[in-house]
């Protein structure tokens, strides 16, 4: 197990290096960061000597002390804290299927760019979002990739990425807000009505329009070109949407994961039906649908891929 995790560290070291100016700003940010804290504690301790009998030296100890085990928690267990989040969101059942202890796939999760949805964009390039830093990236056919933040919430969580009239559009899970990113870096944010909706999977119409799920608010959104936002509710409770598409029928079939079932929305908002997966527990999530209409939808935790017969 310590020669899995040295090399995890490893691999996780040079995977920050990768992104060398933001490894190398963190680097000088941590150097002034303790050297304003201890220069902080040197003025307190030139007006007061002595600090209820403690000296300079034996308070720098204490603070150097303090820092060594914060350091090393940083470093081994910082990951820890984000179990919770895990399990909100999906993410957990991941860790119970892998063939590693639980513990160690926590506290190694990588805390870097994470990057997730990924899309061709209208300029030729591809756009895909950084979850973990609330940023979108470009990356051009010879390797040059390009971040932008500007005009994203901080700590919004960027997932899926959609195309239309030649922008990019994308689902903040953490922020509830569907974002617009131009080509040239503009964006322009839209909040969704239902508080900490939880929007993820997003797929465009062809009448223009772009759905996505709420998963915490159990409901597809969609968002017309002018950003206006309309929620549409499902009936099943609890069912935590997860994946959507667009059928050759113009019907929206979207991914219920606790439910189990696949569902069926036209347009205009209305459920024609939900369908039972005849896997128990599944753990339905993407889903696809080919100009033919068959439509094949992941069964993550039953390890499978399944198709709907649509007649």
């Amino acid at each position: 197990m310590l020669a899995v995790y040295r090399q995890y560290w490893r691999i996780n070291f040079l995977t920050m290096l990768e992104y060398r100016a933001n490894f190398v700003m963190w680097f000088f940010f941590a150097i002034v960061y303790h050297g304003v804290a201890l220069g902080a504690l040197y003025v307190t301790m030139q007006h007061f000597p002595s600090m209820n009998g403690w000296s300079f030296r034996e308070m720098f100890f204490l603070y150097a002390l303090w820092m060594t085990g914060h350091e090393l928690h940083n470093t081994l267990f910082f990951t820890i804290v984000s179990v919770p989040e895990y399990v909100r969101e999906g993410r957990f059942d991941r860790f119970l299927v892998r063939p590693l202890d639980t513990l160690f796939q926590v506290i190694t999760v990588p805390q870097q760019i994470s990057p997730d949805g990924m899309i061709l964009g209208p300029d030729g390039n591809v756009w895909f979002s950084e979850t973990e830093v609330s940023r979108i990236g470009r990356i051009t056919p010879d390797g040059r990739i390009t971040e932008f933040a500007d005009g994203i919430t901080a700590g919004a969580k960027p997932l899926s990425i959609a195309v239309r009239d030649g922008a990019l559009w994308f689902s903040e899970a953490a922020g509830n807000r569907v974002g617009r990113i131009t080509i040239d870096g503009k964006v322009t944010e839209f909040a969704i009505p239902s508080h900490d909706s939880q929007p993820r999977a997003m797929v465009t119409h062809p009448d223009g329009s772009i759905w996505f799920v709420e998963t915490s608010t159990n409901a597809l959104g969609r968002i017309d070109r002018d950003g206006g936002i309309t929620e549409h509710p499902v009936p099943t409770p609890n069912a935590s949407l997860r994946g959507v598409t667009v059928g050759a029928d113009g019907d929206l079939w979207y991914t219920a994961n606790f439910a189990n079932k696949i569902g069926r929305m036209t347009p205009d908002g209305v459920v024609r039906g939900e369908y039972d997966i005849p896997t128990p527990a599944s753990g339905a999530r993407c889903i696809a649908a080919l100009a033919d209409g068959r439509l094949f939808f992941t069964q993550y935790d039953a390890g499978s891929i399944g198709e709907v017969v649509v007649r």
